[in-house]
């Protein structure tokens, strides 16, 4: 945020104008459906219609020439739209109204902490926050199905033992999404009968792959069993592997394997005993 959900308290500290709009204000106005038309009647806005659907937005502010929104640093969540630096900020990108949550507009001398193109104003859109997961329970033998909420953190990429794929399970292993990064700063054990959660994060700087359950041999409890990721450290400049104790992660990993070269965050990941990874393979 630029502004922030104050604009009159943040605007004391800050030279120079600005506002907001947020979403009910979008969703009263019955012509808002680009973000030109969602900036209309603004003090000090410039609009000119070009492409249909608002795909090449021009938008100039304090009187100056609206073409392409050159005169506009136009970010989203607080990162430039453009491409690069100096290439024109609207000819490429610009998110469709139904994803703006809050747009801040901010014209003055304040506007240059952000980057090149603000001299006319800088613009953030802000999305929407990313809904709380939910997971839904279908039974089989009678057909009733109902959704609850899993958890408050924003998680992806959940895994099990493999051993109860297709069956009923207790535990999912689901990474934590990084803040405007498509990476991960850590991992949650969940619990799905009780709702309880051991959560792993690492420092700021770190991040991890998913999280893959590699069951012990000859175990018989679901959480009997290893938990493996891959680290991308970028203080460091180097990644590990890290392996925890599927029963406990908390108390942190049981092995750490310093890889030879510093590896790029990873997303989708498999565990496979060496009898299956070793036999011969067959289509």
């Amino acid at each position: 945020s630029i502004i922030g959900p104050e604009p009159l308290e943040a605007l004391r500290k800050v030279p120079g104008s600005g506002f907001t709009l947020d979403r009910e204000v979008l969703e009263k106005s019955r012509t808002a459906v680009t973000l030109q038309d969602g900036l209309r009647g603004q003090p000090g806005v410039t609009i000119r219609p070009e492409a249909t659907a608002g795909a090449v937005p021009n938008i100039g502010f304090r009187g100056l020439n609206p073409d392409r929104s050159e005169r506009v640093l136009i970010l989203e969540d607080g990162v430039p739209v453009g491409f690069a630096p100096y290439t024109i900020n609207a000819a490429y990108y610009i998110p469709p109204i139904e994803r703006i949550a809050r747009i801040e507009v901010l014209k003055g001398s304040g506007q240059i902490l952000y980057g090149p193109h603000t001299v006319g104003a800088v613009m953030n859109l802000i999305t929407p926050e990313i809904p709380r997961g939910e997971y839904g329970r279908f039974n089989l033998v009678t057909g009733e199905t109902t959704e609850e909420q899993m958890s408050d953190r924003c998680l992806e990429f959940p895994m099990v033992n493999g051993r109860h794929a297709g069956r009923r399970h207790r535990y999912s292993y689901n990474a934590i999404c990084a803040q405007g990064l498509f990476a991960f700063t850590g991992f949650v054990k969940h619990d799905l009968d009780t709702g309880d959660e051991i959560a792993v994060e690492m420092e700021p700087g770190v991040f991890v792959s998913e999280t893959v359950m590699a069951p012990r041999d000859g175990s018989t409890a679901e959480d009997d069993g290893y938990l493996l990721t891959f680290t991308t450290d970028m203080n460091r400049d180097l990644s590990e592997c890290l392996v925890f104790g599927a029963a406990d992660p908390a108390a942190g990993p049981v092995v750490r394997l310093r890889l030879p070269e510093r590896i790029a965050s990873g997303t989708h990941a498999c565990w496979a005993p060496t009898h299956l990874t070793s036999a011969p393979f067959h289509l």
